[in-house]
């Protein structure tokens, strides 16, 4: 997150109370940086505060905003994801980072694949990232692997120069 903060990043995700998505607000909280975290969502499958607790998935109460996009099932907010990505990096550096996740991940990254986004696959996170990381193509240039036993100290570098920042910018000032 401070790496992040630093780049002036914004993260988007899914924005429910599950998974990494949980994982993001709580840091995002913990670390006490001002960075947008924003969640989007198919406004079928989510629950607003005040609804019902059958009405859907609760939405992460750490995200600072939330986009609710027209569906009722988990992956029509796919599309999604990537265009809100887009639209706030405003021609710099967006990524598409992967960790652990499910069915509707593999999505997530044809999409990103799809928009030639860089992706980085966290290795020993579980889940699809690890599936992707077994059976990706190494001669991808867009898709990178940081394995998160190994060199998880390493996930603030790797992320600073997929976003590539400007250059001139020491990486004391990191």
């Amino acid at each position: 997150m401070p790496v992040l903060s630093r780049l002036g990043a914004a993260v988007v995700d899914g924005g429910t109370d599950a998974g990494i998505m949980a994982v993001m607000g709580q840091a995002r909280r913990a670390a006490g940086v001002d960075l947008p975290l924003i969640g989007v969502a198919a406004r079928g499958t989510v629950r607003l505060p005040g609804e019902p607790a059958d009405r859907g998935t609760a939405l992460e109460p750490g995200h600072t905003h939330f986009v609710l996009v027209p569906g009722n099932r988990w992956g029509d907010e796919v599309p999604w994801l990537g265009a809100v990505a887009d639209l706030l990096a405003n021609g710099r550096g967006a990524v598409t980072m992967v960790t652990g996740g499910g069915r509707i991940t593999e999505r997530d990254v044809a999409a990103s694949l799809a928009a030639n986004r860089p992706t980085l696959l966290l290795a020993g996170s579980g889940g699809t990232a690890d599936a992707l990381v077994n059976r990706r193509n190494p001669q991808s240039q867009i898709v990178s692997v940081l394995d998160l036993e190994r060199d998880g100290e390493q996930l603030g570098e790797r992320l600073w120069a997929l976003l590539r920042p400007d250059p001139r910018v020491e990486p004391a000032a990191r």
